[in-house]
């Protein structure tokens, strides 16, 4: 392999003093590559077949130790990074994957901010129970599923909530909607505790948001300290 990545530098020696080049792999399968670098100056070259063969050993050849810094959790699919810096005879490895962002959410409401819909669904709740009964309800869903988890009438626990279910479904999608501007149970989801006490609606939760970020990997490669194949 040491052999090769002097090949590479010195096919793109004289053409920029930096390239780069991005690519989206599902583990360890290049998903999504234009085969291309993008030099210092903002040109893009076109790799040879021979430079691009260099790059997928490399890939190969260094996985296990990138893997390290990737994070799965939420998505396989992860970016990779490789700048080249030809006269110093150095490439470099960087990457990005999923991270899941957790944000608090809170606001209170009486019931005349309500529309007519969902002052029904209340109207309905407390139909059920006596008047200034305390109503509270906890959730979490995400990916176009959830549930209600817990259901407290004045502190008690309600083990059998199927006839409440529908309504409580439909009270937390509406706030979650005035809040977030979506459903809470759309994308990454929310978690999300909802008191329903007279007149007064107390809305509490986490909203949860994935983006690609740094993992902090840099790996340095030289011809002095590159990985060799065993097939080599």
């Amino acid at each position: 392999m040491k052999q090769k990545l002097k090949i590479l530098f010195a096919q793109l020696r004289g053409i920029s003093q930096s390239l780069q080049t991005n690519i989206l792999l599902d583990r360890d399968m290049i998903e999504d590559w234009d085969q291309k670098f993008v030099t210092y100056e903002g040109s893009r070259l076109s790799m040879t077949t021979s430079i691009e063969n260099i790059v997928k050993e490399l890939i190969e050849l260094y996985y296990h130790k990138i893997s390290d810094y990737l994070n799965f959790d939420y998505d396989e699919y992860w970016y990779l990074e490789i700048n080249v810096f030809p006269s110093k005879k150095t490439l470099i490895f960087t990457a990005s994957s999923k991270e899941e962002q957790e944000i608090r959410f809170g606001k209170d409401y009486e019931y005349t901010d309500l529309d007519e819909e969902r002052q029904g669904l209340v109207d309905y709740l407390y139909s059920e129970f006596s008047d200034n009964t305390k109503i509270e309800f906890e959730g979490y869903g995400r990916w176009d599923d959830g549930s209600v988890s817990e259901f407290y009438v004045d502190g008690i626990l309600k083990k059998n909530i199927e006839d409440y279910d529908d309504a409580l479904w439909n009270i937390a999608n509406y706030f979650m909607n005035k809040i977030n501007g979506n459903w809470w149970n759309d994308g990454p989801g929310a978690s999300y505790d909802i008191t329903i006490w007279g007149d007064d609606i107390f809305v509490r939760g986490f909203k949860y948001e994935e983006e690609y970020e740094d993992t902090g990997m840099r790996i340095e490669v030289t011809p002095d300290n590159v990985l060799e194949n065993d097939e080599e």
